[in-house]
């Protein structure tokens, strides 16, 4: 059966990258895992046919279109079992739009990794380096989750919710606890992997 997910971060220097290629190379062991990177980056997607031994592409709406990305991602991802997409910089960063220029119902932002996961309705997970938090980490997932809704990112699959959070093990307990207490009247800790 075919998955595939968007590993997002509120700014660069997360930890979207290093988490990519790990988790590229573990599934790429047993399964055929096709990797893409949001934007232009070369970079990072040499890391990512290393790690995933397949070629890795771009997906980038605004230098290549909304239709691009789809045909890029339809056909790329034919033969593989899990698609593995890395965002770039922040989830909401790309090219500034003022609403009069945009025709969409839905809000979009061209070049962003929020754009990308819209158009090919793709689950986030969202990698939050946690280092020097404790209660501050709920208002920053809780701003992101309230943010995603307006731009009707598909948040869940399965009744799940996908965030994922890095940075010092010894916050954790905090961090679940305030996560909890704050953003009790969402579903966003339903299926909450550390």
């Amino acid at each position: 059966m075919f998955s595939a997910f968007c590993l997002t971060a509120p700014n660069s220097g997360s930890g979207k990258t290093t988490l990519s290629i790990g988790l590229m190379r573990l599934l790429a062991k047993k399964n055929a895992v096709q990797a893409f990177k949001c934007g232009p980056d070369y970079i990072d997607t040499s890391y990512h046919n290393t790690a995933s031994f397949r070629t890795s592409y771009n997906l980038d709406t605004w230098l290549m279109g909304e239709e691009e990305v789809q045909a890029v991602f339809q056909d790329k991802t034919k033969n593989c079992d899990i698609a593995i997409i890395e965002g770039v910089m922040g989830l909401f960063d790309g090219k500034f739009q003022k609403k009069a220029e945009t025709k969409r119902k839905i809000p979009s932002i061209p070049g962003s990794t929020a754009h990308i996961a819209q158009i090919l309705s793709l689950p986030l997970i969202m990698v939050i380096d946690c280092k020097g938090m404790a209660q501050s980490i709920s208002a920053v997932v809780r701003g992101f989750y309230e943010q995603s809704k307006e731009y009707r990112l598909p948040l869940k699959k399965d009744n799940s919710d996908y965030p994922i959070f890095s940075g010092q093990i010894r916050t954790l307990k905090k961090i679940l606890t305030n996560l909890r207490q704050y953003c009790r009247n969402t579903s966003i800790l339903k299926n909450c992997y550390l």
